[in-house]
């Protein structure tokens, strides 16, 4: 009986890689235009753009304005913004038109990075947004800019990348029923010593 239990516990712990979809597995905002500022006194990076494209498991929606992403950086921890530097994370807002809003604390560093041709890139994953209530993690978020002014980028495009809501309460249910079955088998040790 007890290695059916265990087997069930795993089936939906590992549930979501099973039926996560390979080309796309959550939803996907595409950020397009808009402007990225870097402020010397606070050594931060702010950014607006509008969102562009918004794709799920099941439809792609594009538009010229579907919404708004503004993310602040947290202070400047290493490098320089003419080359590459590291940022202590920030705050992300992704505001969709249509009523519906997320927003989070970006908790890991963000990478400040030049490429070949002279652009520039932030980016990271690892963090958390939510709409107040549950939090999903950031599982990619990227930024390509151009200089175009004194501390003044032009923002190319950008990405911010979920995974789908099902996909995480089914891994947090799992995980959820192995941490139940761990700590009843505990109590019953407990109860015949």
């Amino acid at each position: 009986m007890r290695p059916l239990r265990h087997l069930v516990l795993l089936v939906l712990l590992f549930s979501p890689a099973a039926f996560a979809d390979p080309i796309f597995p959550g939803w996907f905002f595409g950020n397009t235009g808009g402007t990225m500022t870097f402020d010397p006194t606070a050594k931060t990076l702010s950014l607006t753009s509008t969102i562009t494209t918004i794709i799920n498991v099941n439809q792609t929606i594009t538009g010229s304005n579907l919404g708004t992403i503004t993310v602040t950086t947290g202070p400047l921890t290493s490098g320089t913004i003419f080359h590459s530097a590291l940022f202590a994370g920030g705050t992300i807002n992704i505001t969709l038109n249509f009523g519906f809003t997320l927003d989070g604390t970006l908790s890991v560093p963000l990478t400040w990075w030049m490429d070949t041709s002279g652009g520039f890139h932030l980016g990271g994953g690892g963090s958390a947004v939510g709409d107040g209530r549950d939090r999903t993690p950031i599982t990619n978020f990227r930024q390509a800019v151009v200089l175009s002014g004194t501390n003044q980028y032009s923002v190319l495009k950008g990405a911010t990348v979920l995974p789908e809501p099902g996909t995480v309460m089914l891994f947090g249910t799992g995980l959820g029923l192995l941490g139940a079955a761990t700590l009843l088998r505990r109590f019953r040790i407990q109860a015949k010593s």
